[in-house]
């Protein structure tokens, strides 16, 4: 559960603007980059830590996940064409991410 230090997140992405954050998944975000944060620490202080590599294969990792909950939900709705999905996905994470840089880090 995120900590009383942990601000809730700030977007002025309009598509994620539209879509509210619930407390519940912030917590778990929060929750999510603690572990991954330990384990990165953990299982990889003798060797210097993760590197680029291990970590872009991460994020890569969980982007797949991100694209196949769009394209469901595009199944799902109608509203969207799968395919489409994944450019959306790929370029809102990416502009998110840059956000997230510039305001200081995860």
């Amino acid at each position: 559960m995120a900590n009383s230090d942990t601000p809730k997140p700030t977007t002025v992405i309009p598509e994620l603007v539209a879509m509210p954050l619930r407390d519940d998944e912030f917590n778990t975000v929060v929750a999510a980059m603690e572990v991954v944060d330990d384990l990165m620490v953990d299982m990889l202080r003798d060797k210097g830590g993760a590197s680029l590599r291990c970590r872009t294969e991460l994020a890569a990792a969980v982007l797949v996940g991100a694209i196949d909950h769009g394209r469901d939900a595009a199944i799902d709705t109608g509203e969207m064409e799968p395919d489409a999905v994944m450019g959306l996905v790929v370029d809102l994470v990416e502009r998110r991410a840059m956000e997230i840089w510039g305001q200081g880090g995860a």
